[in-house]
Formats: structure tokens, sequence, C-alpha cells
């Protein structure tokens, strides 16, 4: 479908495969005081958890958005659907914190696989300058959308279901943007796409995974450095002296800029490096040394249920989308 209404179909589904990839950004954060219940992962097991999945993605935005070029988008981003919808039904076998970390990598790669996509698709679908600042400013509130639904949908699921709600929720979602991808979205690539840099898109994923190992394990140890700590710091700073790696770096880095500005509150070395990692550990009083997201905790003090803790996080984000379509008309 090529006509006006094709295009704007198209980006429906395009625009609710981004809602879903960045939704499952913050649906865990509810989910994970129940995760922790069931599976009981160590305070590493549980940063990894939550991390593990912005972290493949980030890495692999660059590389596969290349892909895309040679490989065609319409067929990277329904091998994307395909990957996400997989990797989500793939909870129903995780039976351990190791498992649920696969599955969250898992979709990592399948997010990294749609994100690239919905934006060359949207280039290609809307050649008009204006229409495509239209479109764009659609995909950016879609993209604050779920954020703010994560929560809130985690919360309404986890009240009546398992944790496990949280990632099938997403299957048939994916089931029908597949068979919509195929009926509404042209194929396109790039004619030229030039020599692909092997080596530099190798080194930014590494890069970036020795980078958040470092002050993950820094910040676990009160801002103590360790052999292996420092050594993954040191080729982190190497390998992320690329080009390349430091496109992939920056989309990294504005997830960790919101971690900073409410960093400076904090009191102490302690405290800053560990509101940094986005986690306060409370090791004196449980056994395993779980650890609590900072708006978790405060959740717990005023008692709020988990349907009433993605309340009070959804509507600030959901401001924020309408800010951002605002911004493009």
């Amino acid at each position: 479908m090529t006509g006006s209404r094709g295009r704007w179909a198209g980006l429906a589904v395009l625009s609710v495969s981004v809602l879903v990839v960045v939704m499952d950004m913050t649906v865990l954060n509810v989910a994970l005081p129940a995760i922790t219940e069931d599976l009981w992962p160590d305070a590493v097991q549980v940063l990894w958890m939550v991390d593990v999945y912005a972290l493949v993605l980030a890495g692999l935005l660059v590389t596969l958005g290349a892909l895309g070029d040679r490989w065609g988008r319409r067929r990277l981003l329904r091998s994307g659907f395909a990957v996400f919808g997989t990797a989500s039904a793939a909870v129903l076998a995780a039976d351990g914190p190791e498992a649920v970390i696969a599955v969250r990598a898992l979709l990592g790669v399948g997010g990294a696989m749609i994100m690239p996509s919905t934006l060359s698709m949207i280039r290609h679908l809307f050649p008009d300058p204006r229409e495509r600042a239209t479109a764009l400013g659609v995909w950016t509130a879609m993209a604050a959308v779920g954020g703010a639904l994560g929560p809130v949908l985690g919360g309404l699921l986890l009240e009546r279901l398992s944790w496990r709600a949280a990632f099938l929720v997403n299957v048939p979602v994916m089931a029908v943007a597949l068979v919509a991808g195929l009926l509404l979205l042209p194929e396109s690539r790039n004619p030229a796409p030039g020599r692909w840099d092997v080596p530099g898109a190798v080194l930014s994923f590494a890069g970036m995974v020795a980078l958040v190992y470092a002050v993950k394990h820094a910040g676990a140890g009160g801002g103590a450095f360790d052999g292996v700590t420092l050594s993954a710091g040191v080729f982190a700073v190497a390998a992320l002296a690329t080009s390349v790696a430091m496109t992939g770096t920056l989309l990294l880095l504005a997830q960790w800029l919101q971690l900073v500005g409410r960093a400076g509150r904090d009191r102490g070395r302690l405290g800053r490096v560990r509101r940094l990692t986005g986690y306060w550990a409370d090791e004196s009083d449980r056994p395993y040394g779980s650890v609590r997201l900072p708006h978790s905790a405060r959740h717990q003090r005023l008692r709020l249920d988990r349907l009433q803790a993605g309340r009070v996080r959804g509507p600030r984000r959901l401001r924020r989308g309408r800010r951002q379509l605002r911004r493009h008309r």
C-alpha cells in the first residue's frame, strides 16, 4: 500500500512497534519485586535483569541499522518482530535468574532490530518534509507513551497474573505486527551502502558491555575498583574510541544523564555511585543483598500496590509525550 491511507496505516504499525520496545524498558520495574520473591536472584543478577535489555539494544543499534540498509529494512523489521515475540514467549521456560537475563538480552536484540528500522521506514514512507515531521512527532510521542505505559500495564497485569505476564503481553502484539508489516510496509534498502565497518561494530558493543560492567561493579563495591573492574574500564575507553562506537555511546549516555541528574541530590560518594547505577542495596537486612529500585522503595514506604505504583509514574511520562507531539506539529 503506497497511497496516503497506506502510509499512515504503516506509521501506525511502526509507532506501535516502538511503543512496545520502549515499554519493555520500564515494565520490569514493577515486576521486579515479584521476580525477586520467586527466583531469589542476588544483587548483581537483579542489576543485569534490568539493564541488559537497554545495554544490548543500545550496543546493536548502529550495527543492525547498517544491516537493514543492506539486507532490507522491512525484512529486518519483521525479523525483529519474530525475535521479540519469541523471546517474550521464552519466559515460560525461565526457571532461574540466568534464564531471565538471557530472555531480556534476546529482547534487546529484537528491539535493536526494530528501532532503527522504524525510523528508516518513516523516511521512506514520507518523502514530503511536512508529513515526515508529523510522522516523526507521532513516533516520538509513542516512544514517550511507551515509557509511561510500562509501569501502569505491568502493575495491572501483576494484580491478577504472574510476573511472566509482563513478558507475554508482547507476543500477540508482535504476531499482529508481523502480518501488518507484510501488508502495509514496502521494502527498501540503501542502493549504495558503502563498506561495513565490522571491527568498529564489534568494538562498539564490546566496549559498552565493558563500560557498564565497570560502572556497576564499582558501585556495588562502594566506589572501589578491583583489578577486573579497572581492566574492564580501560578496555571500554579503548574500544569506544572508534567513531562508530562513539555514536552508540551517545545513545547510552542519554539514559545515564537522567540518572546523573538525580544523583546530585544524594550526599556522600557511596550514595552518588549507587544512585548512578540506579539502585539501592540493603544487604544489612536481606539475606541475599537483594536490591530495590529507588521509586519502588518509595512506593513500598507509601504502601502502594503494583497498579498504584505504576499510576504514580505513568502520568509524568505521558505529559512528556504530549509535549513532544506538540513540538513536531
